[in-house]
């Protein structure tokens, strides 16, 4: 796993540009420097994906996390169906 906030809060901190992040991401040491700038109508998603091991079986609580991002996938392209249907 790797953690790019530190790099990315100071290069924005010492720079003019702008950076997307959550707002946790601030509320540590890495967002000294900087401040949100909220988005009245955000609504950001991004791709995540799960790397695993050929040939290991995965324990119970790995299993049962994939399961849990399956069903928020899938309940995230139904609320998309709906929205598009109603013109949300």
């Amino acid at each position: 796993m790797s953690n790019t906030t530190a790099p990315l809060s100071r290069l924005i901190a010492q720079s003019d540009l702008v950076a997307l992040m959550s707002e946790a991401s601030l509320a540590g040491p890495n967002g000294q420097g900087l401040a949100p700038l909220p988005f009245a109508e955000a609504r950001l998603s991004r791709a995540i994906g799960v790397v695993t091991r050929k040939h290991h079986p995965l324990p119970p609580l790995a299993v049962r996390l994939i399961e849990i991002l399956q069903k928020g996938k899938a309940q995230s392209a139904s609320r998309k169906t709906i929205a598009s249907r109603t013109g949300g």
